[in-house]
């Protein structure tokens, strides 16, 4: 198929090790109403697609448990979902006539599928509708959630514009003060701790109550993501991909090569940790990085 113009948004590896990309054909104005199109590369690398929505899923692409369904959601809560054969149901996330916050993230967490974005709302797919997680008080102030955490649905941790975690480790939501104020972009879990990072290059490591910044001194401004394979975590930033060991070690892991622009995003599958962005795929199976798509 012609590539020329297609620009990359996210993937996910299948268990057969298939890749599906959601992208959009970056010679058209992006707007609400571009469509999304779902593509397939195979094992040997033939490009195909698969199907299409009519609007722009900036929330993201993801799978649930099983790893045979995959999901799309807009910022204002039009969400799809469905098999590799059969992509074909559609609702809107809604509180009332019309999504209550502008959705920010899509996230599978111990095997349920999460959404969430402004005003701190929050919804769990329960297989039959979308169920909110976030209580009443969690909507004051307008505050937002970038991201979503944690090791089981009673041990949840959301971050994003604030100097706040909110977490319902206790059985109930509450605001826990962080030490410093920045614009938290992915977190992750890893080492039995959880990890969040993005604006000014900060990553703070915690769990429950008890919170603090590493000190890194790594050469960024900017965490674009964060994702756990084997035995460390890794973030991806403009000036490479960083590694933290459970020595708490930090070092360079890859220098890109290209520039892979804001939005690049780390996420793992059956052959390894992938690197996505606009225009290109990699992967390191364990051993070295190969360039899937440049």
């Amino acid at each position: 198929m012609d590539m020329t113009h297609i620009a990359f948004m996210s993937a996910m590896e299948l268990k057969d090790e298939r890749l599906l990309v959601a992208a959009y054909d970056s010679s058209k104005n992006i707007a609400n109403n571009t469509p999304t199109l779902i593509l397939v590369r195979s094992p040997e690398g033939d490009w195909s697609a698969k199907a299409h929505t009519s609007w722009l899923a900036n929330g993201g692409i993801s799978s649930n448990v099983t790893g045979d369904r995959i999901a799309l959601l807009s910022p204002f809560g039009r969400f799809t979902e469905g098999g590799m054969n059969d992509y074909r149901k559609q609702h809107i996330i809604e509180s009332g006539e019309e999504s209550p916050t502008e959705f920010r993230f899509l996230k599978v967490i111990s095997g349920s599928l999460y959404a969430g974005g402004t005003n701190r709302f929050l919804f769990r797919d329960t297989g039959e509708n979308w169920e909110e997680v976030s209580s009443k008080d969690m909507h004051k102030g307008g505050k937002s959630f970038d991201t979503l955490t944690g090791f089981n649905p009673n041990e949840l941790y959301g971050f994003g514009w604030s100097d706040t975690v909110c977490t319902n480790v206790s059985g109930q939501w509450k605001e826990i003060k962080l030490p410093l104020s920045d614009i938290f972009h992915d977190s992750a879990v890893f080492n039995n701790k959880v990890y969040a990072a993005g604006q000014s290059g900060t990553i703070i490591e915690g769990r429950g109550d008890e919170w603090r910044e590493l000190k890194t001194e790594l050469p960024t401004k900017y965490i674009i993501s964060i994702c756990t394979f084997k035995d460390a975590v890794y973030f991806s930033t403009f000036d490479g991909i960083f590694s933290l060991t459970k020595n708490n070690e930090f070092k360079l892991f890859a220098k890109p090569e290209v520039d892979y622009k804001e939005g690049s995003k780390l996420f793992t599958g059956p052959s390894g940790l992938w690197l996505i962005g606009d225009r290109v795929i990699s992967l390191f199976d364990g051993q070295k990085w190969k360039e899937i798509y440049s």
